[in-house]
C-alpha cells in the first residue's frame, strides 16, 4: 500500500540500476523532488545540477532537507535571470540553503537534473518545475554517465562567474553542446518501461 509521495515515486520509478530508463506520466502524484529523493537513495552522495523555470519557498526548504540528507557534494541551479529579478527573496533562499555560488543564470526554459555519483549517474529530463503544480507532467529517468556529463556541461558553460546576468551563447564552446545530437542507442541499451503515477 502506497502511503506517501516518496513511496509513490519508489513504486512508479522502480529500482535505479546501470543502464535503466523509465518514463513516468504523473498528475501531481509524483513531484520532481520525490523523484530526486528516490534516485539519491540509490546513487548516494552526488554532484547535482538542476535546471528549472520556477520554485517555491516550500520546495526550496524540501530540496534543502533532501539534498543535505543525501550528502550532496555540490548543488547548482540553472535559472532564467528573470527568476532572480522577479523573485529576489527566493533566490536568496536558494543561496542561503546551497551557497552563494549555487545560482547559474542563462536564458533557459529547460527542466532537467544531472545527478553524478561515484558509481551511478542519473539524468532526469522532465516537464516539471521544482514545485508542486498538480498538472499532467512527464519525466524520464535514465542512468547514463554520457547524458549527465552532457547536461552538466551545459551548466558548466553558463557558470563562468557572472551568475546574476543572462549568459550569451558564445560561438566557442557552448554552441557545440546544442549542435551535437545525443543518440541514446549509442550510449545506453536500456530496457525502457512506462509507468503512470
Amino acid at each position: 500500500c502506497v502511503t506517501s509521495k516518496l513511496e509513490a515515486a519508489a513504486d512508479v520509478v522502480g529500482a535505479i540500476v546501470p543502464g535503466s530508463s523509465v518514463i513516468v506520466m504523473s498528475l501531481g502524484g509524483v513531484t520532481l523532488i520525490d523523484v530526486i529523493t528516490h534516485v539519491l537513495s540509490y546513487v548516494g552522495p552526488a554532484r547535482i545540477d538542476v535546471s528549472t523555470w520556477s520554485t517555491l519557498d516550500a520546495d526550496i526548504q524540501h530540496a534543502q532537507a533532501v539534498l543535505e540528507s543525501a550528502r550532496a557534494t555540490r548543488v547548482r541551479f540553472l535559472l532564467d535571470p528573470r527568476f532572480t529579478t522577479n523573485n529576489p527573496d527566493r533566490a536568496n533562499s536558494l543561496r542561503k540553503a546551497f551557497g552563494e555560488s549555487c545560482i547559474v543564470s542563462s536564458s533557459s526554459h529547460a527542466k532537467f537534473v544531472s545527478i553524478r555519483g561515484e558509481s551511478m549517474n542519473v539524468a532526469i529530463r522532465t516537464s516539471q518545475n521544482l514545485s508542486m503544480e498538480g498538472r499532467i507532467e512527464i519525466t524520464e529517468i535514465t542512468e547514463s554517465r554520457a547524458i549527465c556529463d552532457w547536461l552538466s556541461a551545459i551548466v558548466d558553460a553558463c557558470d563562468v562567474g557572472e551568475r546574476e546576468e543572462a549568459r550569451p551563447f558564445p560561438d566557442d564552446g557552448f554552441g557545440p553542446l546544442f549542435s551535437r545530437p545525443m543518440h541514446l542507442d549509442t550510449i545506453i541499451t536500456p530496457e525502457t518501461t512506462h509507468a503512470v503515477g
